[in-house]
């Protein structure tokens, strides 16, 4: 895959994720999508709105979700919801901490090795015999001694 391939499917991915994002917050802030966006809220007697519209983001709940206690979520959604937060939150640091030890490794092990370009025949590779910048960073590009 070529650089400029990379970055273009990127920013279309990004440009994609912004529209969805926006058309969201619009649809959500609908005074008639309150039972759509929010219907956990209405059956718990609560407000949906939190507040005014002005106050409200679309990121608002990251703060919401980071400050929110166990016993908070065990009171709203139960204890099956507590244990899967636990666990995700165990799976996530333990992915973070590998990539931040395996990482710093392999990346650049990827990129000098060059004795893939000699084995491999021709018609093995997706980049017709020439790798670009991208494909050096790949695991195909790692052989096994």
């Amino acid at each position: 895959m070529e650089f400029e391939a990379f970055l273009l499917s990127l920013g279309t991915s990004a440009f994609i994720f912004l529209v969805l994002m926006f058309l969201f917050t619009w649809l959500s802030r609908r005074p008639g999508n309150v039972s759509i966006y929010y219907p956990n809220r209405i059956l718990k007697d609560m407000d949906p709105w939190e507040g005014s519209f002005s106050t409200r983001n679309p990121f608002a709940w990251i703060r919401e979700a980071l400050t929110t206690s166990e016993q908070d979520v065990v009171k709203l959604s139960g204890v099956d919801t507590a244990v899967y937060f636990v666990f995700l939150s165990t799976v996530l640091g333990i992915f973070a901490l590998s990539s931040l030890l395996i990482l710093p490794i392999l990346l650049p092990l990827a990129a000098t090795d060059k004795s893939i370009k000699n084995t491999r025949n021709v018609t093995d590779t997706t980049s017709k015999g020439t790798f670009s910048q991208l494909d050096n960073l790949s695991m195909a590009n790692i052989t096994v001694i």
